[in-house]
């Protein structure tokens, strides 16, 4: 069941917030854990049995890291973790990896495949990553373990983040989870903030994915330049409004449940260099990151280094370059099982390790469109390896990016058919909007304009409603009359 189903806005969510606001404050949370099993179990009814289990065993985990204290404990708790996530969504990746590498040596030697339609259960990379942090932090004594079980179990099954993030971090929720506010308001903020995601959802990120999915899909040497820069472009759009708008409706559920989750995005196509858009970008991963890889690694690293240079290099720099290179790593690996995804994340680390080491100080002497444009062009070609099925796609398609070719007529045609319309012009022109801050600008200059209780005040609030009702119809009306897509971000 996703988000952008009609039986979900129609159905399963009206009703389990209906009901959840008509009961007493003390059975709140036992029936918001027995609606997130029921939202997991809608997708499949065995791997809920997979989500309890991995609860359960955090909560002891916890306890022990917290009372005991020791190593083993923490070291044992994350590993059981990793081993979850490694065998449902990495097992065939390494045994495929094995097999190419062994197969031109006479070793007779056979790993078993899994069969091909093994299910990824929904969100194991996001609670797996909420899990590890518990562990720490309570390790760490930055908070003290759960001590209600139910409340621990609504925490790690929290339905409107366990299948695509925000991730959410134990420390930031335990207060909420004791004592929340729901009113009338919080609904009303809440709802709002559902609408507008499903609306990037459904009409920005569904119109470019068709686009993007038609031209990734078609022959790469048919394609002309510009088609492959309109192809990638769309990608570029489909990919942040998809998952910017599973936030935006996981952030909305979040506030008419009484919660107030993280922001994940801040105008990331905005940033002025790489470290500033993976500040902008996921950021709750980017935070998790940098606390529970980054930091640790410099830590151990400089522990290690016993001289202030090595081969002329400062060991500040030889700390950022080693922990950053395996920090990003890990980050490409974690979106796929699939080189594609590591040498995504490598090529992030690359541009960060430049800049550490004096690309961001030349660009901030530079004028601020080049900085704009610098970010944009390395983020797409990024997207680029990100999108492929493998790196030799993607290098074909970035040569048809950067070389003039006319490619096939009739194909071009076809497709300049299908992609120049005017959904396609709204949707773009939505898309700009929405990616850069336009919309901060103008509710600041409303906020600072117009008095409270005035008739202005009024006036914007009614069509502010107008608004919202027109979104959630436009929507509902795009849902019921295009095929179902499910959001893109799920599978990483």
């Amino acid at each position: 069941m996703s988000f952008n189903s009609l039986f979900f806005i129609l159905f399963f969510l009206p009703v389990c917030i209906g009901l959840y606001y008509i009961l007493p404050k003390r059975a709140e949370n036992f029936f918001l854990l027995l609606i997130n099993l029921l939202f997991y179990a809608l997708s499949n009814e065995l791997l809920v049995l997979l989500l309890i289990l991995s609860a359960l065993m955090n909560y002891l985990f916890g306890k022990l890291n917290f009372f005991n204290r020791r190593r083993v404990y923490l070291v044992l708790s994350i590993l059981v973790n990793l081993i979850f996530l490694g065998f449902f969504k990495y097992y065939n990746f390494f045994v495929s990896s094995v097999h190419e590498i062994l197969k031109n040596f006479p070793i007779d030697f056979i790993l078993p495949k899994l069969i091909s339609d093994l299910i990824l259960p929904l969100g194991i990379s996001f609670f797996t990553f909420r899990a590890i942090s518990y562990q720490v932090d309570v390790y760490r004594r930055k908070t003290e373990p759960c001590q209600n079980l139910v409340s621990f179990m609504v925490y790690f099954t929290l339905f409107p983040v366990i299948t695509a993030g925000p991730i959410i971090r134990y420390a930031d929720l335990r207060d909420q989870l004791n004592e929340r506010e729901t009113n009338f308001s919080c609904f009303i903020q809440g709802m709002e903030r559902f609408i507008l995601g499903l609306f990037k959802k459904v009409l920005i990120a569904g119109t470019f994915a068709g686009i993007a999915d038609r031209i990734f899909t078609s022959q790469i040497t048919g394609l002309s330049m510009g088609l492959a820069w309109i192809g990638i472009l769309s990608y570029t759009f489909q990919i942040f409004f998809d998952f910017s708008g599973y936030t935006d409706m996981a952030i909305g559920i979040g506030r008419m449940l009484g919660f107030r989750f993280a922001e994940n995005f801040n105008f990331p196509y905005f940033a002025k260099n790489i470290q500033g858009f993976w500040q902008r970008w996921h950021i709750t991963l980017s935070t998790w990151l940098r606390d529970y890889i980054f930091l640790p690694l410099a830590y151990f690293i400089s522990k290690n280094l016993i001289k202030e240079r090595y081969i002329l290099m400062r060991t500040d720099r030889i700390i950022y370059f080693f922990a950053i290179l395996i920090t990003f790593f890990i980050c490409g690996f974690w979106h796929g099982a699939g080189w594609t995804f590591i040498i995504w994340g490598l090529y992030y680390a690359v541009f960060l390790i430049l800049e550490q080491f004096g690309l961001r100080r030349l660009l901030k002497h530079t004028w601020s469109p080049i900085q704009h444009f610098y970010t944009l062009t390395v983020v797409i070609v990024g997207w680029v390896i990100f999108r492929s099925d493998n790196m030799d796609s993607a290098i074909r398609y970035l040569s048809r990016m950067f070389s003039f070719e006319q490619g096939n007529s009739f194909l071009n045609s076809e497709l300049g058919f299908y992609i120049f319309n005017t959904e396609t012009f709204v949707a773009t022109l939505l898309a700009i909007f929405f990616s850069f801050p336009f919309n901060q600008q103008l509710n600041k200059v409303i906020k600072n304009k117009i008095r409270n209780y005035s008739i202005a005040y009024y006036t914007v609030n009614s069509v502010r409603i107008l608004i919202f009702v027109i979104l959630i119809v436009v929507s509902l009306s795009y849902i019921s009359s295009t095929s179902y897509q499910p959001f893109l971000y799920k599978k990483f």
